[in-house]
């Protein structure tokens, strides 16, 4: 239980007159953008840059099981100088057996493959197939990708220099069966034949390679592969190749370089559609954001993952509940497929699976390609995959504010979203408290409402959303914000112990002072320096006129009170984490929306539009606001020094108001001798 306890003192002021004041060739061009960070380092910049090659392109499209053996077969039949293969599995037997066939009549076959792979038996088959192409004795280089990424996940490959091969699939039989019947993985591709797309990714190939490490035999081996895949009923309607031979924009992708940045990119400019196909999607993905925001704009997205298991995670719920369509993938043996369409225009196919490691960790590959035809090709097997699909079942209606968080600061006209999803609504309503602000007539999806805050009162209320649905059961969801439209904002740094006693920085402490006449829920809100943060736990409520103290050590921070001679109470908060410099630092105090509301800055510490407090310091001194109720964020003007007095603040009470007027804040003007005045009220804080 906290009381305060007020001593009123007179003091007489004498002012002084003062005034205080505030083209269509078969030649491709290369329009390279601007590189986008490397967040490996061991990649070589030179070549991982993003580039778009933009001219008349010839492109064969193909769909895994119906056509993938046929053109990989194909690849590798017709290759006569080079063959350049990265992937994650290599497990096929009639595929290893025609790589070292290439050999065999002189063409350089070079295979890399990820250091490591989820399961047991990739790693048995895979390593089978490394054994094998290292000893057929045709000077095939094998080569252990590096273990800087966690995985090789990536699926390309460059023939003769001339062609470029992006595929979703390993090469194994379940993406690449010899019969296109079977009913293995649905997998998508691109073979390029132009030479400088070739050129880029033989690149990235040889950069790959450079930073791995050669094959060294491994013994004993498992002695097989696997053989073909036959069972299964498919009646494969993509058998015959589209081939596009005409302008284009084609970018190439990987990860982790730059495919968060084409990806998110991707879907933040879809306006009209968005269809994705994907093996998985993971919370931890940040394109999972993206996706939804795309959908609350009024994009049309649609979602085809398998139905969620061990391996993905259930994002389905989440995805309903913000008008996405989803569909759990049906025709196939398993959806393996990393496919994005947006707007009918651009497609995107690769190896990158939505999760975090796959965009952060991982090397995976694949490309962009803007050009309509391609588009439309595509587009026929999602909706073919889509047609034989299922609609989730046994998902419940859901109703959810929007982007408010819990503890915001609004004020003034704010715009309050909510999200009326899965189920029909005859109605939705919006409360602020007890109050009825808004009602909606058979809300769907996202719908807003510029709410006037300042028709209610000052402090903390609950913004409440109900969602009426036919049977006139109600969906309810609810958040408690602060309300503050006060000219003056008095929730302050009151004060700052930065230069401890030894052992520091344990002894450092600060003080927050709530001014306002009314509650402030403080819960998610963020103290920081320039080298760490706090953040205040959820729930915190800040009582009117009460004081909290933030200790690094709570031990500490008493021992070096009493060694001062202060007597104090026990600390609010120990944050621990932050450590305060003495020659010049900041703190400051963010809403849970990094709303910066206060800060305090000393010596070479630097805040855009606080001015620093730069004078001497010692360590039984701290910063200490006076009065703790004003603010022009001129520290040096806000703070001065003294024996340290956490607990306790010190405020001013400000005469009546004259015929000149007084103005909050102390700007104002007087006439010589003039004499004002000025309650001094000391609160300090107690437990009980």
């Amino acid at each position: 239980m906290k009381n305060n306890e007020l001593v009123i003192f007179i003091a007489t002021m004498l002012i002084l007159p003062t005034v205080f004041m505030v083209l269509n060739t078969e030649a491709t061009v290369v329009v390279a953008k601007d590189p986008i960070k490397i967040i490996n380092p061991w990649v070589n910049p030179n070549a991982i840059t993003t580039e778009e090659f933009a001219g008349v392109s010839k492109v064969t499209c193909f769909v895994g099981p119906d056509s993938a053996y046929e053109v990989i077969m194909k690849s590798l039949n017709d290759s006569t100088t080079s063959f350049y293969l990265e992937v994650y599995t290599l497990s096929s037997e009639p595929l290893v057996n025609r790589l070292i066939e290439a050999a065999r009549r002189g063409v350089d076959v070079q295979v890399s493959l990820s250091h490591d792979r989820v399961s047991g038996y990739e790693d048995d088959y895979t390593e089978e197939a490394a054994y094998r192409l290292d000893n057929a004795n045709l000077s095939i280089t094998v080569t252990w990708c590096s273990s800087s990424f966690r995985f090789t996940h990536a699926k390309f490959w460059i023939v003769d220099s001339l062609e470029a091969f992006v595929y979703s699939g390993n090469w194994a039989p379940s993406s690449i069966p010899q019969v296109n019947w079977a009913r293995t993985n649905r997998e998508l591709g691109f073979a390029f034949e132009n030479a400088s797309i070739a050129a880029y990714y033989e690149d990235v190939f040889f950069d790959d390679q450079a930073i791995g490490n050669p094959y060294a035999g491994i013994e004993p081996h498992l002695g097989s592969l696997q053989g073909n895949e036959t069972g299964g009923t498919y009646t494969h309607p993509f058998d015959t190749l589209k081939v596009i031979n005409e302008y284009m924009i084609v970018t190439p992708i990987f990860s982790p370089d730059n495919s968060y940045h084409l990806l998110s990119s991707l879907i933040n400019n879809a306006t009209t559609t968005l269809d994705i196909s994907q093996q998985y999607i993971k919370f931890d993905c940040d394109l999972l954001d993206n996706i939804i925001a795309a959908a609350s704009r009024g994009v049309s997205v649609r979602v085809l993952i398998p139905e969620p298991g061990v391996a993905n995670e259930n994002v389905t719920g989440t995805l309903l509940s913000n008008n996405i369509e989803i569909r759990f993938f049906k025709g196939l043996g398993h959806n393996h497929n990393k496919y994005l369409s947006i707007d009918g225009e651009q497609t995107s196919i690769s190896s990158i699976n939505f999760s975090n490691n796959s965009i952060t960790k991982n090397r995976e590959a694949g490309a962009i390609v803007f050009n309509a035809n391609v588009s439309k090709y595509f587009k026929t097997v999602f909706d073919w995959d889509w047609a034989n699909s299922e609609v989730p079942t046994g998902y419940t209606g859901t109703v959810e504010i929007i982007d408010v968080e819990e503890h915001e600061v609004i004020d003034g006209t704010y715009s309050i979203d909510a999200g009326f999803y899965i189920d029909t609504y005859t109605k939705g309503e919006l409360f602020v408290g007890t109050t009825l602000a808004h009602t909606w007539t058979n809300p769907s999806a996202v719908v807003s409402y510029n709410l006037d805050t300042t028709s209610f009162a000052n402090g903390l209320s609950t913004i409440k959303i109900v969602g009426t649905k036919a049977d006139l059961t109600a969906i309810v969801d609810e958040i408690d914000v602060n309300i503050i439209n006060d000219e003056e904002w008095l929730l302050l740094f009151s004060e700052v112990r930065y230069d401890a006693d030894t052992p520091e920085p344990d002894g450092e402490f600060f003080e927050l002072y709530n001014g306002f006449a009314f509650n402030v829920g403080i819960g998610g809100w963020e103290i920081s320096d320039n080298g760490a943060s706090y953040v205040i736990p959820a729930g915190t409520v800040f009582s009117a006129g009460d004081i909290l103290i933030f200790a690094r050590n709570a031990t500490a921070f008493m021992e070096q009170m009493d060694d001062l001679g202060v007597s104090t109470v026990a600390p609010d908060f120990t944050y621990g984490s932050i450590t305060l410099a003495n020659t010049g630092d900041y703190l400051k105090l963010d809403t849970p929306t990094t709303t910066m509301v206060d800060a305090v800055v000393w010596g070479t510490g630097s805040l855009t539009t606080i001015t620093a407090w730069d004078s001497d310091m010692d360590e039984s001194l701290s910063l200490q606001r006076d009065p703790a109720n004003h603010d022009t964020d001129d520290c040096s003007v806000d703070f001065k020094t003294d024996t340290p007095n956490p607990g306790t603040v010190f405020i001013t009470i400000p005469p009546l108001s004259t015929a000149s007027g007084f103005i909050p804040g102390y700007v104002f003007v007087t006439s010589i001798f003039a004499i004002i005045l000025v309650a001094t009220v000391s609160i300090k804080r107690r437990k009980q």
